[in-house]
């Protein structure tokens, strides 16, 4: 289970990080793989953004992002469509 929303601030342009769990419930998840959307590569970086679960496992995942403007974007894990809503905003 994700949450529908990371928020992160960013102070002065430094990176920024949030976590969240993944869990396996009702049986192991052989591959998930989370998504970045096309274009923030390099800005957005998820880790561990593969991995295995066991059935009951759960990994904590964290989103780390690294921009100068606020932003509202997503990534999806798959296999399961969760969609987790990443809102960084800025604080000077």
């Amino acid at each position: 289970m994700a949450p529908d929303t990371l928020a992160l601030t960013s102070t002065g342009g430094e990176a920024a990080s949030g976590k969240f769990v993944l869990s396996a419930v009702g049986g192991p998840v052989s591959d998930y793989v989370i998504k970045i959307p096309a274009g923030l590569s390099g800005k957005l970086t998820v880790t561990p953004a593969t991995g295995s679960l066991a059935d009951g496992g759960s990994v904590t995942v964290t989103v780390t992002v690294t921009s100068k403007i606020a932003f509202n974007t997503y990534v999806t894990v798959d296999p399961g469509g969760i969609t987790v809503t990443v809102l960084l905003s800025i604080k000077v």
